[in-house]
């Protein structure tokens, strides 16, 4: 890809990627090994790279960036949501010190005249310094596991459900676990899913669905043994409703 922008003199700005863990586009995990290779082949290119950790960072994968899973460093990263638990908005961007300094500049022609919408008001920052505590406090307090990615959820569980005919795919990653269901109608627009996230709201687990895949998303706080519950009420839904059909 990068070799044939290079054949037609097309210059590439940056490498913009989503680590790992592919959100809003359809819940996609993404080779590591894949992503650690192209960040490498920037690298030698000089083409600066982001990682876009919106979603992904703060442990939301089990550990605490997407960075600690492809043992590369981006030159910016993009952070939110639980920057500050999800409690009030607030966004970071960091970067690297040669990147930082290619805009510091008392110029307004060198600098970056840019900050996000929710940057560095009291509140939020208030909130984040709170929130990036407790996560510290509780992986200090926790048992080492060989894997963090795989410590909320039940795997097996999310394993035996994806053998059901009318499921796609499962996987769980982190404080992710995510559910594809069988559709003819597949992809953003579906409504696969739609009566399943109403009946799970009055079972007391709120979900979201992204077409006809649906993801459940606990905090870094929160026990396995409640994400159990959570899955198992997700799989007793599910059953219920295809046993109507």
């Amino acid at each position: 890809m990068i070799e044939s922008t290079e054949k037609e003199n097309i210059r590439v700005g940056c490498a913009l990627i989503e680590p790992v863990l592919m959100g809003s586009g359809g819940m996609f995990l993404v080779d590591p090994l894949y992503q650690r290779v192209l960040v490498q082949e920037c690298r030698a290119r000089k083409i600066p790279v982001i990682y876009d950790e919106v979603f992904s960072g703060w442990w939301r994968l089990g550990v605490e960036s997407a960075r600690d899973l492809l043992g590369v460093n981006p030159d910016i990263a993009c952070y939110a949501k639980l920057l500050t638990g999800g409690v009030v908005p607030m966004a970071a961007t960091l970067a690297s010190e040669e990147v930082f300094n290619t805009f510091y500049a008392d110029s307004k022609g060198e600098a970056l005249l840019h900050g996000h919408s929710f940057t560095a008001y009291p509140m939020g920052c208030a909130a984040a310094v709170t929130a990036l505590d407790m996560y510290q406090i509780f992986n200090d307090a926790s048992v080492p596991t060989k894997d963090a990615t795989r410590a909320y959820w039940n795997v097996d569980a999310l394993t035996e459900l994806s053998t059901r005919s009318y499921i796609e795919r499962t996987f769980a990653i982190g404080t992710v676990a995510c559910v594809e269901l069988a559709s003819e109608d597949a992809g953003y627009a579906s409504t696969e899913a739609a009566e399943l996230i109403q009946v799970l709201r009055k079972n007391g687990v709120y979900a979201r669905s992204l077409g006809n895949v649906l993801y459940l998303m606990c905090s870094p706080l929160t026990t396995q043994e409640d994400c159990n519950k959570y899955l198992a009420t997700l799989t007793h839904q599910i059953e219920i409703l295809q046993a109507k059909k």
